[in-house]
């Protein structure tokens, strides 16, 4: 019922060689002899990273902390690194690619697409152009997509969705994880799709954000059908499931919407996560349905009003109608229809 985001997967390769050479013949500030500590240290942070990262599916691999192979503070300090060069200089973007010396010093960071299946040919895995794996904020955007992949494994994997705790840091994982795909968006928005790994599309990247919202409204959704079978839940309880479950649905159709569009219709995500999609669609946009329906037998229980009808043989409006003429409504907030 949880989607998990793959991760992109990775391999060792040599920064230190192409990166020495870059900043010898290239950077209009520093000198290779200059940078050759910080070089390094760069250097082991990706070469950890791309033991983790081995395959899409090494999240609990890579947040294993007996195996001492708990990947997130690196990704997040080699992030923080990444920045901190391209701040300094250091190339940070394809357009320049041509010019800026990246391609005569054979400087390029090797990614796998996150949603596509290999046959082991490294020939088949570059899908986008070579200038467009030759700056820092195309490795940026792959680590923060990493990152975003994993805390929606925290979320469906290592947290309890049964206790309060749990299903808070599940939201909290949830939000986390949208914020950086949001910031992931922002840094590809202006790259040419032919530099972009089709992982990296704005399409494809709406489609994961949906899907990280979805599942976080959804730890919301659980809290508060909790909060149903207290003494204290009114009928303002059954219209803010509603509500939230409506919102659960949206984000299941903008996700899908993205999902099929013409850039990723082709692919396996799009028919595997789509279909998923619709079905969250559907059964949250039925939950909300249900809520109000719900809502209406308070009302009916409340009032005169309509005492007698059955709310499950009323449309949408005349159970909006019900509901407005009941004092429960008014007690929700609502004003009275006059």
């Amino acid at each position: 019922m949880l989607l998990i985001l793959p991760l992109k997967a990775t391999k060792h390769m040599d920064l230190i060689t192409p990166l020495t050479k870059w900043v010898e013949t290239s950077h209009p500030q520093y000198r290779s002899q200059d940078l050759s500590q910080e070089i390094k240290r760069l250097h082991s942070i990706r070469a950890d990273i791309s033991k983790a990262c081995s395959s899409h599916s090494s999240h609990s691999f890579s947040l294993n902390k007996n195996n001492n192979t708990n990947i997130l503070p690196d990704l997040i300090e080699y992030h923080a690194c990444l920045v901190e060069c391209i701040n300094h200089g250091f190339p940070s973007d394809a357009r320049d690619a041509d010019v800026n010396g990246t391609m005569d010093a054979n400087l390029h960071f090797y990614w796998k697409n996150a949603f596509q299946e290999y046959d082991g040919n490294e020939a088949h895995d570059s899908q986008s152009s070579h200038r467009g794996t030759t700056h820092f904020t195309y490795e940026r955007t792959c680590v923060l997509y990493n990152i975003a992949a994993l805390y929606t494994y925290l979320a469906c994997s290592k947290e309890d969705w049964t206790s309060k705790d749990g299903r808070m840091n599940v939201k909290n994982h949830y939000v986390l994880a949208a914020k950086l795909l949001r910031h992931v968006q922002d840094l590809t928005k202006k790259e040419k799709e032919i530099d972009l790994m089709p992982d990296m599309y704005q399409d494809s990247l709406q489609m994961c954000l949906g899907v990280c919202l979805l599942q976080g409204q959804m730890a919301v959704y659980e809290a508060l059908k909790v909060k149903l079978g207290e003494p204290s839940a009114s009928s303002s309880t059954y219209t803010l499931l509603a509500k939230i479950a409506e919102g659960v649905a949206k984000h299941a159709d903008m996700a899908l919407v993205a999902s099929q569009s013409l850039a990723l219709r082709d692919g396996k995500s799009s028919k595997i996560w789509g279909g998923h999609l619709k079905v969250m669609s559907m059964l949250f946009h039925g939950a909300s349905c249900d809520r109000v329906c719900m809502l209406c037998v308070l009302c009916a229980r409340c009032t005169s009003i309509h005492p007698s009808i059955h709310p499950f043989f009323l449309t949408i409006h005349t159970l909006l109608y019900v509901c407005s003429e009941s004092r429960v409504f008014t007690e929700s907030g609502g004003e009275k229809r006059k």
